[in-house]
């Protein structure tokens, strides 16, 4: 039983130990009633695990927080894609939103 605990941890702390978290800040008008519809569209990018979208009406400005899935150094392969942030930014253009600037966030 021990053993099983034991592996389960590590595995569960292997998965979590490659992702990584970005920020990306936009500016333009969103409906507050669309954001749960633009975290759920945003999630369906290629190796992001979780989304979550932070918005103040009355600045007109908002972030995208950004959780992804990525390759530990050393698996990597060549010729595997990997998180592009450009993806994010066709996104928020192509919600009518100006991309502001796009960072990660260190754990």
């Amino acid at each position: 039983m021990n053993k099983l605990f034991s592996l389960i941890f590590v595995v569960l702390l292997t998965i979590n130990a490659y992702s990584k978290t970005y920020s990306y800040s936009f500016e333009g008008v969103i409906e507050l009633n669309e954001i749960t519809n633009f975290e759920k569209e945003c999630a369906k990018i290629k190796f992001i695990k979780k989304v979550k979208i932070k918005y103040k009406p009355d600045s007109q400005k908002g972030e995208i927080i950004i959780i992804t899935e990525d390759f530990p150094k050393g698996q990597r392969q060549e010729g595997k894609d990997s998180f592009q942030p450009t993806e994010v930014k066709k996104f928020i253009l192509s919600k009518g939103l100006t991309p502001l600037n796009f960072r990660e966030i260190k754990n």
